[in-house]
């Protein structure tokens, strides 16, 4: 099976300086951001071995939507202090990893995203947005999915249903109605999840509840549709995902194969990552061993996803998964 793997790296970021104690270089720097993205980054290359794989990322600079919307995210304050020094040792660290990520002045990582999964949809079996933002549900389907990699959650059409009482195709409506406190977009007064996903069910799209709306029997709903449709509109730009920027970028220049290289190395343990070095050898040392060794029993595993496999032996010292068509070759090591 062919597969995209497409990282909302910009969420990473954040996510893992959250989610990480604090970690200092020898020199003081703040490192507990680099370290969490390293880290999952590294998860990632376990779960799928070598893929096609592009980090999605913000720039800095104000954004299309900003011009929409003059308070499109003013609630959001500055980076961490402890963070903004970071962001310079994050951009080597996915230099020296040599992986491949894409971004643009004026939009933001989701767009980068969407303008991936629309272009590249054709060129593979599989699509796996790994992110946590609702914002890119709205392209999930039979072929797309979304990863949240930090709750190891897998989202196909029916876990967004479930989730959200939506289907993915609705989502930049219901998002419309009921807005995004994160994001500052306003949606409409008075309309929850609940609500939204009623009139969703019942009217189909944003612009057919808006023209029902004297009929809806629901006062609080009726007056909402009625005294904030400009706020529902506008909203709907807002949270609409651009899909046609100009990736200049071919579907070979995203078929990665990490090689870490003596710079990698010194560049982590300058971090004192000493755990990660460990690991990223054993990547090595699995691959020198896949060439010539005869300790290496290989089983096939005929699965569509590596969640299935079920490791039925004793447990390996290490799997290194490699995705070939609609199967797994798994490499236990004893």
């Amino acid at each position: 099976m062919k597969k995209l793997v497409i990282v909302d790296i910009s969420s990473f970021i954040f996510r893992a300086f959250f989610a990480v104690r604090s970690l200092h270089a020898a020199d003081g720097t703040p490192v507990n951001s680099v370290y969490g993205v390293l880290s999952m980054l590294l998860k990632l290359m376990e779960k799928y071995g070598r893929t096609h794989i592009v980090l999605a990322q913000d720039r800095k600079g104000s954004s299309f939507r900003k011009e929409i919307y003059e308070d499109y995210k003013a609630n959001r304050g500055p980076a961490p202090d402890d963070l903004i020094p970071q962001f310079e040792l994050l951009d080597k660290l996915f230099e020296l990893m040599n992986i491949p990520r894409i971004g643009r002045e004026g939009f933001e990582a989701d767009d980068i995203i969407g303008s991936l999964v629309i272009q590249y949809r054709n060129d593979f079996d599989q699509i796996d947005i790994v992110s946590g933002d609702k914002d890119l549900m709205q392209f999930i389907d039979d072929k797309v999915f979304m990863v949240d990699s930090m709750k190891n959650k897998s989202y196909g059409v029916d876990e967004v249903f479930e989730k959200m009482g939506v289907k993915p195709s609705q989502m930049v409506e219901y998002l419309s109605l009921v807005g995004d406190a994160s994001d500052n977009i306003p949606g409409v007064k008075g309309i929850g999840a609940k609500g939204a996903a009623k009139l969703l069910a019942e009217y189909g799209n944003l612009e057919t509840c808006l023209e029902n709306a004297e009929e809806i029997k629901n006062k609080r709903v009726r007056e909402g549709l009625l005294n904030y449709k400009d706020d529902a509109l506008l909203s709907k730009r807002l949270v609409q995902i651009i899909t046609d920027i100009d990736l200049n970028t071919s579907v070979d220049e995203l078929d990665y194969d990490f090689n870490p290289s003596d710079d990698l190395y010194h560049f982590l343990e300058e971090l004192n990552f000493k755990s990660l070095i460990k690991k990223i050898k054993q990547f090595e040392e699995i691959e020198a061993k896949l060439e010539s060794s005869s300790e290496i029993k290989i089983d096939w595993v005929s699965i569509k996803n590596l969640d299935d496999l079920k490791l039925i032996k004793k447990d390996p010292v290490f799997c290194y998964p490699i995705f070939r068509e609609d199967q797994v070759i798994s490499f236990y090591l004893y």
